[in-house]
């Protein structure tokens, strides 16, 4: 854990509670990114990266330190959105309204250009189930190791490989399917 991190929380918890501001400005774009991949909704987001803030806040003097502050807050941030989105599923059974994906065929077509690819892989990720999305952005795009996602989400270690195994093949079989075989050239 960086000895910012350290110092930060020792003295917030001593009484200097304005320092946590500090520890919410480090972590607050991949909170709020974590939130986001699973809620898919920025209200949802912000609330639920705002109230794991707020969490974490409150139980700093419970942080032992076993791991980083960051693995910590992504673990109640993680959490905090699938308890949420768990909520808005239920709502959602109960109304009768659900989320759809689709692309239409003619914009799988006019793949062209690497921002073009970037969108079908944005919507292909999208595609996946919320936790599949975290373990993907937390393993390629934050680049944490295995471990640490699992400190950070409470998953073994084992159980996140074959997760992002399988994301990556599904990814693959949605992107073929939204490109027609072009997929196999962004893999």
């Amino acid at each position: 854990m960086p000895e910012e991190d350290i110092d930060i929380i020792k003295r917030v918890v001593d009484g200097e509670t304005s320092l946590f501001a500090n520890l919410v400005d480090r972590h607050k774009d991949y909170v709020y990114r974590i939130a986001y991949k699973i809620l898919q909704n920025n209200e949802d987001a912000e609330e639920v990266a705002q109230d794991a803030f707020m969490k974490a806040f409150k139980n700093l003097e419970t942080f032992r330190g076993d791991s980083a502050f960051g693995t910590w807050i992504y673990r109640i941030v993680y959490n905090s959105a699938l308890s949420k989105l768990k909520r808005r599923k239920k709502h959602s059974a109960d109304t009768g309204l659900e989320d759809t994906f689709f692309v239409a065929e003619d914009d799988a077509k006019q793949l062209t250009s690497d921002r073009e690819r970037r969108v079908f892989i944005g919507k292909a990720l999208e595609a996946l189930p919320p936790e599949e999305k975290v373990f993907v952005d937390m393993f390629y795009l934050k680049e944490m190791t295995l471990k640490e996602i699992g400190d950070a989400t409470g998953e073994d270690t084992n159980f996140i490989k074959v997760k992002i195994h399988r994301s990556r093949t599904k990814l693959r079989n949605i992107l073929s399917g939204l490109l027609n075989g072009e997929a196999k050239s962004l893999l």
